[in-house]
């Protein structure tokens, strides 16, 4: 019985968040319903093959999007690697043209 508050307040926080949830896709819905009668120009039935298709394009869209932003920033990360490998290699090439330099001199002397 001593533990009883803290499974209330876990079992209310689980609530929140599954109501949340909740108003999240009742609110996508809503917006893709909005959208539909937008594009067909009147309410159209979420079971119409018509709004169907409208929503798996929609999908297919929102997937091509996440593949565009992933490659963009693995490119980003191959190009900064790249740079910074030149860099590594330039700082490598002079040191050790200076430690070329510095050996022709003390061979002359």
């Amino acid at each position: 019985m001593a533990k009883m508050p803290k499974f209330i307040e876990d079992f209310r926080a689980r609530l929140r968040v599954e109501e949340q949830a909740a108003q999240e896709r009742v609110s996508e819905t809503k917006a893709l319903q909005e959208e539909a009668r937008d594009y067909f120009g009147f309410d159209i039935p979420v079971h119409d093959p018509r709004y169907e298709d409208l929503v798996a394009r929609k999908e297919a869209e929102a997937q091509e999007q996440k593949k565009k932003v992933k490659k963009e920033a693995k490119l980003a990360f191959s190009e900064a690697s790249i740079l910074a490998l030149q860099k590594k290699a330039q700082e490598e090439k002079e040191k050790l043209a200076e430690n070329v330099s510095e050996k022709d001199e003390t061979s002359q002397k």
